[in-house]
C-alpha cells in the first residue's frame, strides 16, 4: 500500500491516486464523488486544489444569487463584484492592481463586516483611514475600487445610492521622477548584471516599459523577427508598438 503525503488530500486505491469532489448542483445541494486515474499523490492534489477553487467560486456565485440583496455582507459583495464583475472586464495587469487594492488593502482592514445595504460614508470614512496607514497611494487607491464596486452595487440593487461619493477624498502620490545619464545608466547595469531582476530592468531602460507592462508581458507580445513589441495599455483599447534599439 502506498503511503500519502502529509496533509495530502490524494489516497490510493485500485492502482491508481485519487483525490474527493464535491459538485454543486442547480438546486444548491452538494454533490459528493472522487476523481481518480492519477500517476503520482502530487499529481491527485494539484487537482484537488483545482477542483476545491471551483467549487468555492461556484459556490460563492449561488450563494449571493440566491440570497436576498439585503443580507449580503460588504466581504462577501466585495469578493463577488471583483471575481465576477471587474475582472472580466480588464486586463490581467490592471486586475492584478485590483486585486491587491481588494485582498490586502480593503478586506484586511474591514474590522467588523457589515450588510452592504447598511454601508454609509461613516463606516467607509473609517475603513479608508485604516488602508491609507498602509502606504502614501493606498488611501486613494482604496478609495477608486469602493467607488467602483459600490456604483455596480446600485446597479445590482443592493444599496439606492452610492456612499463613497460621501467619503473623504485622497490625493493621488505624484511620482518622483528621476532621469538617468548615461554613466549612472552604465553602473545600474552593471550592478543588476547578476541580480534576479536584471531583464525588467532592460526592459523597463530601453524599451520604456512600467512596471505593470513588464509583469504584464507574454512571449506572444514579442516579434523576434522584427525586433519589436506589442503591447495592450490597460487604459485604453488601442495597442501601441515599440521598437527595441
Amino acid at each position: 500500500m502506498k503511503r500519502k503525503p502529509q496533509n495530502s488530500a490524494a489516497f490510493f486505491e485500485n492502482n491508481s491516486w485519487y483525490h474527493r469532489t464535491k459538485i454543486l448542483q442547480d438546486d444548491g445541494s452538494i454533490k459528493y464523488s472522487k476523481k481518480g486515474g492519477f500517476a503520482t499523490s502530487e499529481e491527485a492534489d494539484k487537482s484537488y486544489r483545482r477542483h476545491e477553487d471551483e467549487f468555492k467560486k461556484a459556490y460563492r456565485v449561488y450563494h449571493l444569487a440566491h440570497q436576498i440583496n439585503a443580507e449580503v455582507t460588504l466581504k462577501d459583495y466585495l469578493i463577488y463584484w471583483f471575481e465576477e464583475i471587474f475582472s472580466q472586464r480588464i486586463e490581467t495587469t490592471t486586475r492584478m492592481v485590483g486585486a491587491y487594492a481588494v485582498y490586502d488593502l480593503i478586506l484586511p482592514n474591514i474590522e467588523y463586516d457589515i450588510k452592504v445595504r447598511f454601508t454609509n460614508a461613516e463606516y467607509l470614512d473609517a475603513l479608508l483611514e485604516r488602508v491609507a496607514k498602509v502606504s502614501a497611494s493606498a488611501g486613494n487607491k482604496g478609495r477608486e475600487i469602493l467607488n467602483m464596486a459600490m456604483k455596480e452595487a446600485v446597479i445590482g440593487g443592493y444599496i439606492k445610492t452610492n456612499p463613497v461619493t460621501g467619503t473623504k477624498p485622497y490625493k493621488r502620490q505624484k511620482p518622483k521622477i528621476t532621469i538617468l545619464s548615461k554613466e549612472k545608466i552604465k553602473v545600474l547595469l552593471k550592478a543588476s548584471s547578476e541580480n534576479n531582476w536584471y531583464l525588467e530592468i532592460l526592459l523597463g531602460l530601453f524599451c520604456g516599459l512600467r512596471k505593470g507592462e513588464i509583469l504584464g508581458l507574454k512571449f506572444s507580445d514579442l516579434d523576434m523577427e522584427d525586433r519589436n513589441y506589442q503591447k495592450a495599455d490597460c487604459f485604453r483599447s488601442t495597442y501601441k508598438k515599440r521598437e527595441w534599439k
